[in-house]
C-alpha cells in the first residue's frame, strides 16, 4: 500500500486566482500552481514564474479573465537576475497580456521557458 504523501497530490495542480488591487500586484508563482487566472480590474500586475530548473516537463497557463490592466509574466528572479528566458517567436524578457481572455501556455524545459501559444492583444 502507497503512503498518503506518495499519492496526496499525483496528477493534481493547483489553481491560483489573482485578483489585483490599486498598488502593483506582485505575485511569485509556486511549482505547483500551473493554472492561474487573473482578476485585473483594480491595476497592473506581475506574475513571477517559478525556478525553471523545478519545473522541468510542467505546462503552465495563464489567463486575464476580467480587466484590462496589463499582467506582465516574467522569469523568476534571484538577486534581480532573471533564472531563465521565455521563448516566443524571439527571447523576451516578458510577456504582457494587456485585456481581458488574453492568455498564454508556457512549457518548462528546465532550462528555459518556451510560450507554446500566447494571445495578447
Amino acid at each position: 500500500m502507497r503512503s498518503p504523501s506518495t499519492i496526496m497530490n499525483y496528477g493534481l495542480e493547483d489553481r491560483k486566482v489573482i485578483t489585483t488591487d490599486a498598488l502593483a500586484t506582485a505575485t511569485q508563482l509556486k511549482p505547483h500552481e500551473r493554472n492561474v487566472t487573473v482578476i485585473s480590474t483594480l491595476g497592473v500586475a506581475t506574475v513571477y514564474l517559478p525556478p525553471v530548473s523545478e519545473c522541468a516537463g510542467n505546462i503552465y497557463s495563464i489567463v486575464e479573465i476580467l480587466g484590462t490592466a496589463d499582467i506582465t509574466i516574467k522569469p523568476f528572479e534571484y538577486n534581480s537576475v532573471p533564472d531563465g528566458t521565455i521563448l516566443s517567436a524571439t527571447a523576451v524578457a516578458s510577456i504582457v497580456l494587456t485585456a481581458a481572455l488574453d492568455h498564454v501556455v508556457l512549457f518548462s524545459t528546465g532550462t528555459y521557458w518556451i510560450a507554446l501559444k500566447d494571445i495578447s492583444t
